[in-house]
């Protein structure tokens, strides 16, 4: 039998983010002191579903319960770059960049911000950060290859 834990999972992997979101809230209700992932994974989910001010809600919660957990800043920072609030996106990788400059994922949301401010060098030079300390993070590669693509035929 799987644990609540995989069976969220599961749900956020296979795009069911609805369920994910009532298994999240089950989760946080059941808890005395709310877990940072949890809601981090509640802020990803509702973003994934278009709910912005409750995906900033729920991140910007993560970042209060765990002030110096880079995985909430992470959160924060995507829920940003998908709401297209990108002055605020940087300025929260800029400080989850200080609190862990090695965490791949966050240089591939860093690429995707300078990618859609249409800063393609700063782009890939993220994406290259990312890769250069994980080389199989999709988000660094995908950014990568959309930057260098552009790069060539402008």
């Amino acid at each position: 039998m799987k644990s609540r834990h995989e069976r969220i999972l599961e749900s956020v992997e296979k795009g069911r983010y609805r369920k994910a979101i009532a298994e999240l809230q089950r989760a946080l209700s059941s808890k005395s002191k709310p877990s940072c992932h949890y809601l981090c994974l509640l802020a990803l989910c509702h973003a994934n579903l278009g709910h912005k001010r409750r995906a900033e809600d729920f991140a910007w919660q993560a970042v209060a319960h765990a002030p110096y957990s880079v995985f909430a800043y992470l959160g924060l920072a995507q829920v940003y770059a998908w709401s297209g609030k990108l002055p605020l996106a940087r300025l929260v990788i800029e400080v989850g960049l200080l609190l862990d400059p090695a965490l791949s994922e966050l240089h591939g949301v860093q690429a995707e911000v300078e990618f859609k401010s249409g800063d393609l060098l700063a782009a890939a030079g993220a994406a290259e950060r990312g890769l250069a300390l994980k080389p199989t993070e999709r988000k660094c590669q995908q950014f990568l290859t959309l930057a260098l693509t552009r790069l060539e035929h402008n």
